[in-house]
């Protein structure tokens, strides 16, 4: 279903795959397209779903669901912030460097907030979107920096599922002079022969390059995607990641076609797209 540049280590560009994170205990994971086809929809959280490979590895194939589990998330609300001390914790978020502190002003349309303590509020609909997920607890941590030398660190290892990050959505679509502090960019800005990032490309009729990481979105086939919602509130998804020496705004996937920093911590209409790593033992041809 897509390009493989590396057969057995390194980036693939959504490799499609089908997956129960639900199967009951002593059961098969593995599931086919037919099933998925009587279970798909935003919101759907158990049984057979369709994944997407974008990275393989020795500990396996890591991918990315192809629709939001929950819409119209806040990354980290002024509850979660003001809370932070016992959320904190109970999300495995460490914090390095200065302590973390700072006013959470929500503006009038719902942008702002503050993003120095990390993902808090989408963790947490992570986390209970994939509770009953019977798959391996995680092992891995993803590190952030909010500001020179202080930033955060999140531990997955209570965790079935984990956010991609901006650093991951860049590397797939190989903006290799890109870092956390930079600017947005649309996924396919450098389609073809075209070297500007901000300059739209892939459309209703020119697909997307990277239309799995976009797909089950509002609106996304004027920007390429292959399968748009037309009702909901599945505007894109947040990732792990603040942006670098901002004081609010986080990254997320747009139904754009675009890696996107806009709106800051406090907006909602953003949703969380679980990532996924299994053994090569549950992925058959």
């Amino acid at each position: 279903g897509g390009e493989v540049y590396s057969t057995e280590k390194g980036k693939c560009n959504g490799i499609e795959v089908y997956l129960n994170p639900t199967a009951e205990e002593g059961q098969s994971t593995s599931c086919t397209k037919e099933d998925y086809n009587s279970n798909s929809g935003t919101n759907t959280k158990s049984g057979c779903m369709k994944w997407y490979v974008y990275d393989v590895s020795d500990n396996g194939y890591t991918m990315i669901l192809d629709h939001n589990t929950s819409n119209r998330i806040a990354w980290a609300t002024k509850e979660d912030y003001d809370a932070t001390n016992g959320k904190a914790t109970e999300l495995g978020i460490t914090y390095f460097g200065t302590q973390p502190s700072g006013e959470y002003t929500v503006n009038a349309d719902g942008t702002g907030g503050n993003n120095n303590k990390g993902p808090l509020t989408a963790l947490n609909q992570l986390k209970d979107d994939t509770e009953n997920w019977t798959i391996q607890n995680r092992t891995d941590t993803y590190i952030a920096e909010t500001s020179t030398g202080s930033g955060y660190t999140i531990d997955y290892k209570n965790y079935k599922a984990r956010l991609i990050s901006a650093e991951e959505v860049a590397a797939i679509v190989r903006k290799s002079d890109w870092n956390t502090s930079g600017d947005w960019f649309y996924l396919d800005g450098a389609y073809g022969t075209d070297t500007n990032w901000q300059t739209q490309v892939a459309s209703s009729t020119n697909p997307s390059k990277y239309a799995w990481l976009f797909d089950n979105t509002i609106g996304c086939k004027s920007y390429g995607c292959n399968l748009s919602l037309t009702t909901g509130n599945a505007y894109g998804y947040w990732t792990s990641t603040a942006r670098g020496g901002d004081l609010s705004d986080a990254w997320h996937v747009r139904c754009n076609d675009d890696l996107s920093h806009n709106f800051g911590a406090s907006y909602f209409n953003r949703g969380v797209r679980p990532v996924i790593t299994v053994s090569k033992s549950n992925i058959i041809s």
